[in-house]
């Protein structure tokens, strides 16, 4: 598996050079700050009614206040948070880049953090940065889902892939890059493995990979991203996913869709996800679809998602959302929710700017 180990790595640097080597030098702006701090408070509230064999099991059938909604379990997968973000000018291209982010809800804090990471970012050359990350995997379609994040989400319930190696969480130890160029995006990811084995005590050292690639088809969007976590800290082998989706976007219409194939190390099947949104002036109307088709033999144990539901926008970061969604499993059973919710975000802006 260490031959495996330094192919995947060699994968990995092989086309974080490539990526540089397209590369087109950026105009920096001669009025931009060089240093910049500011905060960013972001909150959710949801009031939802649930029921199903997924929610009862959870024990949360009936009314529950919370931000997100997974698979039966309120308060998961939200949006609240509370962002420190911070640079420090280097060269007229250079910049030292960091934030510190914490998770919150409407209990306040969850006693766990969002992403935490310190690094370099160069207009010319990209951006790399080391602590605990977004996958390129994760991010590469995250906010395709309209409704992510709300307990209208198709993530992790059975619309889109859930955990740090699909859509959900950070990933801690991890040193990622990445950059856009001529209206390509590239990121890449290397979670380190530093985790010893039980019966030698030796360091594992089957480190995690994952990039991704986007780029512009006019008014289309297409995506590739790759993830490779086999044997990575004491995982099963075969933890590898691949994803590839495309998006139109056209005056008030956005469609996207994406197809993820996940191997045995993971969910073992295959995720299909598609959504499409209609905006109205200051209401935007969408609806999804996705469906998992298990590939494990003898379990049989497909999945569908559906959800529905609507945003009116009080400004640029405050709305309303409300709708309906409904999730199953074949040998679960079904999850239903159906509520409203509120966003509310407040920006300071550069603090040393003023």
């Amino acid at each position: 598996m260490k031959s495996q180990r330094k192919m995947k790595i060699s994968t990995l640097v092989g086309a974080m050079a490539l990526a540089g080597a397209v590369t087109l030098p950026s105009v920096v702006m001669a009025n931009e700050p060089s240093n910049s701090f500011s905060i960013f408070l972001r909150m959710q509230a949801e009031l939802v009614d649930g029921s199903g064999d997924i929610v009862e099991s959870q024990g949360n059938d009936g009314l529950n206040f919370g931000d997100g909604w997974i698979n039966g379990r309120s308060d998961a997968g939200g949006w609240s948070g509370l962002f420190f973000n911070g640079s420090v000018g280097i060269t007229e291209d250079l910049q030292a880049v960091g934030r510190y982010s914490m998770n919150l809800d409407m209990g306040g804090y969850k006693d766990s953090d969002r992403d935490v990471w310190i690094g370099l970012h160069s207009k010319t050359f990209g951006r790399i940065t080391a602590g605990r990350h977004h996958t390129p995997y994760k991010l590469s379609t995250l906010g395709w889902d309209p409704f992510n994040a709300t307990f209208l989400q198709a993530r992790a319930n059975q619309g889109r892939s859930g955990s740090v190696f699909g859509h959900n969480s950070f990933l801690d130890d991890s040193i990622n890059y990445q950059h856009s160029f001529s209206g390509i995006k590239f990121a890449a990811m290397v979670g380190i493995d530093d985790s010893n084995e039980p019966d030698t005590g030796k360091t594992r050292g089957d480190h995690m990979v994952a990039f991704s690639l986007s780029a512009p088809v006019g008014p289309v969007e297409l995506v590739a991203s790759y993830i490779d976590a086999s044997e990575y800290r004491g995982r099963a082998d075969d933890s590898t996913g691949f994803k590839v989706g495309a998006r139109y976007n056209e005056g008030a219409f956005t469609l996207a869709g994406q197809y993820e194939m996940r191997d045995e190390g993971f969910e073992d099947g295959d995720f299909v996800f598609l959504t499409g949104s209609y905006k109205m002036g200051k209401w935007t109307h969408s609806i999804n679809y996705g469906q998992f088709m298990d590939d494990l033999d003898g379990r049989d144990n497909d999945g569908d998602y559906f959800a529905i539901g609507t945003r009116y926008s009080l400004g640029r970061i405050a709305s309303i959302h409300v709708g309906y969604k409904r999730s199953e499993r074949d040998i679960q059973g079904d999850d239903n929710v159906f509520g409203i919710g509120f966003r509310f975000g407040l920006n300071t802006g550069n603090l040393l700017a003023r």
